[in-house]
């Protein structure tokens, strides 16, 4: 028998590593990273087409500048103006879970790994890194110009700027080990054996096996300041909650509890103090009143609605002072089988693939997303290098859907239309309940129109719509009592699925569909044992492979993410990958003076 407080401790941390993933992937145990050498080659993949007619001049190409850096002398000063739906929930990158908190985060701290806009790591806090010839230890050497904030009380500095070492970095990771801080990177250091500091700039990491995400994990994990995080424990009760010190080029000014979070540029950051004097995040949770507040040019960035997008930025008014910008996203939408205690037809991959192939993802994407959206096959994002582009969709074959179906023995038709057959001597019919919650519009007009098309193949399906996502999550999906479901998966750099598709994680973990197969786990496996990177790579898609063959989910699509930029901002352009509007953290951003007189 389960003991009750370690299954109740169990079903918080599920919940908590669910929010994480689905709320800010970039941070989930399972995503985190791309490449495994600062300098290795990444196999070129083939970039998603999109379905849609739309076409927008200004939205910008992959890796082209926005306007012509040299065409403008970038004039330091302006204040960027972002609004989010909800409130941070604190400012500590090791505790926090919003994505309002990340993306303040991102600013406010510095990693010792990062990105480049081509997703190959590059150092950030650190200068280098070397492997031993095992594998299995690290040795980062640390920037000697990385300073933290000072902290200021009525604009006085009560505690200086101090100088970023190796001993803050292993503060920061004991206390990412704390139990007591539910730390979302818990995970990353579950196989690390040591960290040992050998003076103030290098420090040593010996893990005890080899794992892709042993170098990954550190373009994620942040650096905390001891001298002020380390008075109090757990960081939960820490003073610096709501006035984090960190070393970004970002530092905190203010902060009013959902209304308003206001960080200024860091003069001493490594890399140069921001162009940008000041970041204003205003905390707005209603969509309409943004873009209202956008029209009036008291917004600078805003993403956008696909109504917004599509309809309401057409206007003169709109387009004279914004740009819109549609981003490949690293999200995906689906539909979920419940193979655990389901309808029994779940279990038989032919009456999935039958499924897939009786919905209509075009029409998903023509009419509920407006085209701005791509056809996806498999697990991991479209534009990772773990995705397999050769894979086909299956087509939309409502003919062949029935075909299968009935080799599969469901030829028999109820008085309703309903297949049926019988099985141990019990009358089955194709009926099951289709869930999703309540908040996400698109994802119930997904329901209405699957269960259109399934009906046609001889399936009764019955929408069934929850209040809202944590109570679908709460109550239905981890005690696995539901049929199917319709949700999404926002993903990160790293095509580490572990967590949502290997069977021991089916339990309390992600894998909530209850899929099992010997040999998807063994390639999961595999793909974290080894830090060759050609050898992740085809692991990943083989996964892929073997999922798309078993079709445990229906993958429907990809959406965009579309963005809405003031014009009187430079120096800017859609990242190599798609993905995000680069440089990532606003550092470089400037605005134009005449432009700026405008607002």
């Amino acid at each position: 028998m389960l003991n009750k407080k370690k299954t109740i401790d169990t079903l918080f941390l599920s919940i908590r590593k669910l929010s994480v993933f689905s709320v800010y992937g970039s941070i989930a145990a399972l995503i985190i990273c791309i490449s495994l050498t600062g300098c290795g080659s990444q196999e070129k993949v083939v970039s998603p087409v999109m379905t849609s007619d739309f076409v927008d001049k200004d939205m910008g190409e992959p890796g082209v500048w926005l306007e012509t850096p040299h065409n403008f002398i970038p004039t330091p000063g302006d204040t960027l103006t972002e609004c989010v739906l909800t409130d941070p929930d604190f400012l500590n990158p090791v505790i926090s879970l919003r994505e309002s908190a990340k993306k303040a985060e991102e600013l406010l701290f510095d990693t010792i790994l990062q990105y480049d806009e081509d997703l190959k790591i590059t150092p950030s806090a650190s200068e280098s890194w070397t492997f031993s010839k095992e594998g299995l230890t690290i040795t980062f050497i640390l920037r000697d110009d990385i300073f933290f904030h000072p902290v200021l009380k009525n604009d006085k500095i009560i505690i200086p700027a101090q100088k970023a070492t190796a001993r803050d970095v292993k503060f920061t990771v004991d206390q990412i080990l704390l139990p007591e801080n539910r730390s979302p990177y818990r995970s990353f250091f579950s196989n690390l054996e040591s960290l040992r500091v050998f003076d103030d700039r290098t420090f040593q990491v010996e893990y005890r096996d080899i794992r892709g995400t042993n170098l990954t994990a550190w373009t994620t994990v942040p650096i905390l300041p001891q001298h002020i995080y380390g008075k109090i424990s757990p960081l939960y009760k820490s003073p610096y909650l709501d006035t984090p010190v960190g070393s970004g080029p970002f530092m905190f000014s203010s902060w009013i509890r959902g209304k308003e979070l206001t960080l200024v540029k860091w003069e001493r950051y490594w890399e140069g103090a921001p162009l940008l004097n000041s970041y204003v995040m205003k905390v707005i949770p209603d969509k309409s009143y943004q873009y209202q507040l956008l029209l009036q040019q008291k917004i600078d960035v805003m993403e956008l609605t696909l109504e917004q997008f599509t309809q309401l930025a057409e206007s003169d008014t709109f387009s004279k002072n914004y740009r819109k910008i549609a981003l490949y996203s690293k999200s995906y939408e689906y539909v979920g089988y419940n193979l655990v205690q389901g309808p029994e037809f779940f279990t038989d991959p032919e009456v999935r693939r039958a499924m897939t192939m009786a919905i209509d993802r075009d029409r998903l994407i023509r009419t509920v997303y407006k085209g701005m959206a791509s056809k996806i096959t498999g697990p991991t994002h479209i534009y990772s290098w773990g995705y397999d582009n050769y894979i086909e969709p299956l087509p939309y074959d409502p003919e062949q859907a029935i075909a299968i179906l009935e080799k599969q023995g469901w030829e028999a038709m109820d008085p309703d239309n309903v297949r049926y057959k019988i099985i141990g001597g019990k009358k089955i019919r194709l009926d099951f309940k289709l869930m999703t919650h309540a908040e996400n519009n698109l994802r119930r007009e997904f329901v209405q129109m699957i269960r259109e098309d399934l009906q046609k193949v001889g399936f009764l399906v019955r929408p069934w719509i929850i209040d809202n996502w944590e109570l679908l999550v709460k109550k239905f999906l981890i005690p696995k009592k539901f049929d199917a479901y319709v949700l999404g998966w926002d993903l990160g750099n790293e095509p580490d699925i572990f967590s949502v598709w290997h069977s021991s994680e089916s339990k309390f973990g992600l894998n909530h569909i209850g899929f099992t197969d010997r040999d998807v786990d063994g390639w999961l496996e595999k793909f974290r044992d080894t830090t060759d990177q050609k050898e992740r790579q085809i692991g990943s898609w083989r996964i892929h492979k073997l999922i798309h063959e078993k079709q445990p989910y229906t993958f429907l699509l990809s959406p965009r993410k579309l963005i809405a930029v003031h014009r009187r901002f430079k120096n800017l352009r859609v990242s190599k990958t798609a993905y995000s509007l680069f440089p990532l953290n606003y550092r470089q951003w400037f605005a134009i003076q005449d432009e700026k007189s405008k607002k």
